[in-house]
C-alpha cells in the first residue's frame, strides 16, 4: 500500500482528508500535520510516496516545503494543493519540483484522479471504487514519460508519437471537473518536462503559463477545454520539432531512423523529409561522417539482424530473408555470403545454440 503524508493548516479539511484517503483502502496516511516545518520533518522521517501540501500553512509554506523535500526525496511524489485563485504559483512550483496540483474545492473524484494520476493502484478496491473505477482508465502515464524521454534522448518520433497519445486521451468523455483537473495536471505535467531541459526551457513564460492555467479554470464547457488543450499541445510539437531537429546532428537523425526502419524498404525521400536536405548532399554527408554509404549500412544492419534470427530462431529462410529487410530470397543469399563468406544455411549450422 502506498504512503501518503497530508499537510493542511484547517483542522477540518485535514481530517477530511486523512479519512477519505485511507477509506479507499488503495494508500496509507503515515502523517497528518498542520504546517509546512513539520511536513518536512515527517516526510523525511517517514519518506513517504507522496506529499499532499496545501499551499498556505504556517512556518513554511507548500512552496518552501515542497521544495525542501524534493531535495532530499526527488522521488517522493508532490501534490500542491490549491485554491483557483492561487496559480500564479505554477511557474514556481515547477522549479520547487511539484509533480501535481489538487485544486480546492476538490470532489472524492477528482481526489483519486490525482493520486492515481501519481500513484496507479496495482488493484482497484476500496469503499469508493463504485464512484470511480474507471476514472484512470487510459490516463496518458505512459505518454507523459515518452515525452520526457523524447527531449532527453533527442528523439521526435517518440515526440510526436507521446503528443499523439495524449491528444487521444484528451478526446475521452469525462465529468467536466474531472476532465478539468486532469487537464491542468496534464499540461503542468508537459510544462515541467520542459523547463527541467535547457533547450526548451525557453518555451515556457510565467504570462503564458498562467493565462493557459487561467483559461481552462474559466472553460465552461468540455469543448472549450478542448480547444485551449489542443492549441497547447499543436504549438508545443510545433516548437518542439523545431528545437529537436535543429539540435540532433543529421547523421544521428539519420542512424536512428535507418536502425527503426531497416527492415522496410527505406527510401530517398524518406530521408530528404526527415532532415530537409537533398539525396545527393545527403547521401555525401552521411559517407564524410561515417566512412560508408546508406546502403552499405543498411545491408550491415540487415545482415546483423539475419544473423541473429538464424542462430536464435526456427524460422524459414524466406521468413528470415523478409525480416531482416532483403527484398528477396536472392538478394539475401547473395548479400550474406558476401558478408559472411558462408550461405544462410551453413550459417546457421555453425552458429546454432
Amino acid at each position: 500500500m502506498y504512503k501518503i503524508l497530508i499537510a493542511e493548516d484547517e483542522a477540518i479539511e485535514r481530517n477530511y482528508l486523512t479519512q477519505f484517503i485511507e477509506g479507499t483502502g488503495e494508500y496509507g496516511v503515515v502523517a497528518s500535520v498542520g504546517d509546512g516545518l513539520s511536513a518536512v520533518e515527517l516526510t523525511l522521517l517517514h519518506r513517504p510516496d507522496l506529499a499532499l501540501l496545501d499551499i498556505r500553512m504556517p512556518l513554511l509554506d507548500g512552496l518552501q516545503a515542497a521544495e525542501k523535500i524534493k531535495r532530499h526525496l526527488p522521488h517522493t511524489f508532490v501534490i500542491l494543493n490549491s485554491a483557483y485563485a492561487e496559480f500564479e504559483f505554477a511557474q514556481k512550483a515547477i522549479r520547487c519540483g511539484v509533480d501535481a496540483y489538487l485544486v480546492k474545492p476538490s470532489s472524492n473524484r477528482e481526489i483519486l484522479s490525482v493520486l492515481r494520476a501519481c500513484l496507479p493502484p496495482s488493484q482497484t478496491r476500496g469503499s469508493d471504487n463504485t464512484d470511480s473505477p474507471s476514472l484512470m482508465e487510459g490516463f496518458p502515464g505512459k505518454a507523459l514519460e515518452d515525452f520526457r524521454r523524447s527531449i532527453q534522448i533527442g528523439d521526435l518520433r517518440l515526440l510526436e508519437q507521446a503528443l499523439d497519445d495524449i491528444t487521444k486521451f484528451f478526446e475521452r468523455k469525462l465529468p467536466l471537473n474531472v476532465y478539468r483537473i486532469l487537464a491542468i495536471n496534464i499540461v503542468f505535467s508537459l510544462e515541467r518536462t520542459c523547463f527541467e531541459s535547457p533547450l526548451f526551457r525557453h518555451l515556457l513564460g510565467n504570462t503564458a503559463q498562467e493565462l493557459l492555467v487561467q483559461s481552462i479554470v474559466a472553460a465552461v464547457d468540455i469543448l472549450t477545454i478542448q480547444d485551449i488543450v489542443f492549441s497547447c499541445l499543436a504549438e508545443l510539437r510545433s516548437s518542439a520539432s523545431i528545437l529537436l531537429q535543429a539540435s540532433i546532428p543529421t547523421v544521428q537523425r539519420i542512424t536512428a531512423y535507418l536502425d527503426e526502419h531497416f527492415r522496410e524498404p527505406v527510401t530517398s525521400a524518406a530521408l530528404e523529409k526527415i532532415v530537409c536536405l537533398s539525396g545527393d548532399y545527403l547521401e555525401r554527408h552521411f559517407r564524410r561522417e561515417t566512412g560508408q554509404s546508406i546502403a552499405q549500412y543498411l545491408r550491415t544492419k540487415r545482415v546483423l539482424e539475419a544473423k541473429r534470427l538464424l542462430s536464435r530462431s526456427n524460422m524459414t529462410l524466406q521468413d528470415i530473408s523478409e525480416a531482416s529487410g532483403f527484398g528477396s530470397l536472392s538478394t539475401f543469399y547473395k548479400v550474406f555470403r558476401k558478408a559472411t563468406h558462408s550461405t544462410p544455411a551453413q550459417y546457421r549450422k555453425a552458429n546454432r545454440g
